[in-house]
């Protein structure tokens, strides 16, 4: 992401890897094992610190799902918040990993609720499947719902497409997306981006991928019926997700909507100008909260 600083080299491969196992299948090689899921999907296991790290109060809410599946969070606690932030991951991050976007909110008056998909860090579950990601980050905005009356679903990278299903079925306050990735079209926007012209390649990659892919994760598709006002933000320099995506995603979103031009790597802004990522996030919820939101 994402809202830190991410093992590039890793998550670059994930890319292309789809790819390269779309040229594999494309030369006939027997790859039953392989799908978008067991492929991107990279569950991290180890919960490294807690909100207490940062001197924040918080919750730890399991959120039942039923068959022995939960998801994990951590509720943390601003005073007298304006709104609740729920900060839906991406593909191979635990919720640690996001505790460096607690200074954004929580002291400017948002609690925040980070989450662990099933599998991941404190969740039990599995198999991992795409469709489990967004049952799971609808399951914790539903929670948010019950303990505030605004919130704002957060979703980075792979993240976007369950924050976008949970805006389109439930009335939140607003919609974040960074770095926004078009699971269906990555493979070409990347390869292209990186100076790969070869449109067999990436056709190729796109019959293999598109079959697997869920309703929800037809982000193009779907960004367009959220009405609610959205954030879109989208770094020149991040090295997973191309620059393309986040416009893609903004020139099919609805109105209202404002794109966030960053910088640096894949989840590096927040650390390269903390400042100015917080005064942009927070300013505009204030005026989307206040109804002063163009």
């Amino acid at each position: 992401m994402n809202l830190i600083a991410v093992r590039r080299g890793a998550r670059r491969a994930t890319v292309a890897g789809l790819f390269a196992t779309s040229l594999l299948l494309f030369a006939g090689c027997p790859l039953e094992e392989f799908t978008v899921e067991t492929i991107f999907l990279r569950p991290q296991a180890e919960v490294v610190g807690s909100p207490a790290d940062f001197g924040y109060e918080f919750d730890e809410v399991d959120i039942e799902l039923g068959d022995d599946r939960k998801v994990s969070t951590w509720h943390v606690r601003a005073n007298d918040p304006k709104g609740v932030v729920v900060v839906i991951p991406g593909s191979d991050r635990n919720k640690s990993r996001y505790l460096i976007g607690l200074p954004v909110f929580i002291p400017n008056g948002y609690d925040v609720i980070l989450m662990d998909y099933e599998g991941f860090g404190d969740s039990s579950g599995g198999p991992l499947m795409l469709d489990r990601l967004v049952e799971d980050g609808l399951a914790v905005v539903e929670y948010a719902l019950t303990q505030h009356d605004a919130v704002i679903a957060f979703g980075v990278s792979t993240g976007a497409s369950p924050a976008v299903a949970a805006a389109r079925q439930h009335d939140l306050a607003a919609l974040i997306l960074e770095a926004p990735l078009i699971l269906r079209a990555e493979p070409e926007l990347w390869l292209t981006e990186n100076g790969f012209h070869f449109p067999f390649a990436w056709n190729v990659a796109v019959a293999w991928i598109a079959p697997q892919l869920t309703e929800d994760f037809k982000i193009l598709k779907h960004i367009g019926e959220v009405d609610e006002p959205k954030l879109i933000m989208q770094s020149t320099e991040d090295e997973v997700v191309t620059f393309r995506s986040g416009q893609l995603v903004f020139e099919h979103a609805s109105e209202p909507k404002t794109f966030f031009e960053m910088r640096g790597g894949h989840g590096d802004m927040i650390e390269l100008e903390p400042e100015l990522y917080t005064r942009t996030v927070i300013d505009w919820l204030d005026d989307v909260l206040s109804g002063d939101a163009q």
